[in-house]
């Protein structure tokens, strides 16, 4: 199974809950004819330009675009004192800098 074992586990957490919320509503309706009034104002929304409407629908049909990104810059070991030193700082910097004034060093 390809991805995060978190986000599928997300999935199929919120199609249970919207499985259950239909069956509430529309008990005596499938799953699939409970949801085709919701698919048709989807395609009504399109139709009327609505570009979050479309972005959602293209979701559904074909899945989301991948997205690529590009990672430049140096890579080298650290040491124990410089991991220690960072972990000590958190997020305030890259290893080797200092965190300058304007960079915080904890979380209030």
């Amino acid at each position: 199974m390809a991805g995060s074992p978190l986000k599928n586990t997300r999935r199929r957490i919120w199609t249970e809950a919207i499985t259950e919320a239909l069956k509430k509503r529309i008990p005596s309706k499938d799953i699939v004819e409970a949801l085709t009034p919701i698919a048709e104002k989807l395609l009504d929304k399109c139709m009327e330009g609505d570009v979050s409407a479309f972005k959602e629908l293209a979701d559904r049909l074909e899945g989301k675009a991948t997205e690529y990104v590009n990672i430049s810059g140096e890579v080298r070991e650290l040491s124990d004192a410089e991991l220690h030193a960072l972990a000590a700082r958190g997020s305030a910097g890259t290893a080797g800098e200092e965190p300058s004034e304007e960079t915080p060093t904890s979380v209030h």
